[in-house]
């Protein structure tokens, strides 16, 4: 007799019972039981905030528009770079993650975080190629130093930006902040 056969065999009448109900269920379901699992559950797109978030929801209360806990993040590319496809894959991640789609906002109850639904994002193209080569990475800088200071206004979505910076043909620079 194999393990599968004795585990089996070791089940009260009940969960014997239980197990006979589960293999019907499984065998009425539906063949494309792949997109039970894939589906989102339903649920409010207002829910509380968490504690972090809560915590720099307050400091721009005390302080709005203070950009010290923006996070810039610098990303170079080097090599040929098909930017239509690299915006829509951004597009696709935005689609997926709902907290790069989510604002704060106050209620009755007190702050919430507010989950927008999916809209596209047109990635803005910096074209710096006009320039001498050796202004390129200073305006990169300048232009990454600026970016970095913008503040964010946390009600409206989304709490992050993007831009491409085009230093060369196969030269790029993402700022994510």
């Amino acid at each position: 007799m194999n393990d599968f056969s004795q585990r089996i065999a070791q089940l009260s009448p009940a969960q014997l019972q239980e197990l006979r109900q589960r293999l019907k269920r499984r065998e009425t379901a539906p063949a494309n039981s792949e997109a039970n699992i894939t589906a989102r559950p339903q649920r409010s797109n207002v829910t509380p905030q968490s504690f972090a978030q809560r915590r720099l929801w307050i400091l721009d209360k005390l302080q709005p528009g203070n950009p010290a806990y923006n996070i810039p993040q610098p990303m170079r590319f080097r090599g040929q770079l098909d930017v239509n496809v690299f915006a829509r894959v951004l597009n696709e991640i935005v689609r997926r993650h709902e907290s790069l789609r989510t604002r704060f906002s106050s209620t009755n109850e007190g702050p919430v975080q507010i989950v927008e639904p999916f809209s596209q994002f047109a990635l803005p193209l910096v074209d710096l190629t006009h320039l001498p080569q050796d202004e390129r990475e200073q305006a990169a800088r300048k232009l990454g130093n600026q970016d970095a200071q913008q503040p964010f206004d946390l009600s409206q979505a989304p709490l992050w930006r993007a831009q491409l910076l085009r230093l060369a043909e196969e030269d790029h620079v993402l700022l994510f902040t």
